[in-house]
């Protein structure tokens, strides 16, 4: 389900979907025992934050913003790091403003502005919506 949101390729939730389905049984029975597949199933239920870091060079400009992200709870993330021009559907057309790390909060690839204010980033990731909607 990850490499799904990572990449945008379908075949990678289908075979997470297909999985999920083979053990629903075994979830239903014993769900302790199978209690990273719990996991999965959450991740699947809910909406994935997507969080874009893109740096003017090297990783150690983005560290503060990582700080505030190791600092919150947001259970179904990916996160990607990357420098300015790197390629991929969740970097595509994401920059670093200023010549500073920015980040990009985002849902089904539909972004929060960008900031390079750590302040703004902590209040963006707390952001949440019920299941379902």
């Amino acid at each position: 389900l990850r490499l799904h949101e990572l990449t945008t390729r379908d075949r990678y939730r289908d075979r997470a979907e297909r999985a999920l389905r083979a053990y629903a049984g075994k979830l239903e029975a014993a769900p302790l025992a199978l209690s990273e597949m719990l996991l999965a199933v959450d991740f699947q239920l809910d909406t994935a934050k997507q969080i874009v870091i893109v740096t003017p060079g090297g990783r150690a400009p983005a560290d503060p913003l990582l700080a505030r992200l190791r600092r919150a709870f947001v259970p179904n993330r990916v996160l990607v790091v990357a420098g300015v021009g790197a390629e991929g559907p969740l970097v595509e057309g994401k920059t670093a403003l200023a010549g500073r790390a920015t980040a990009y909060v985002c849902e089904k690839q539909v972004c929060e502005l960008p900031t390079a204010d750590p302040e703004v980033f902590a209040r963006q990731l707390r952001k949440t919506r019920p299941l379902g909607r």
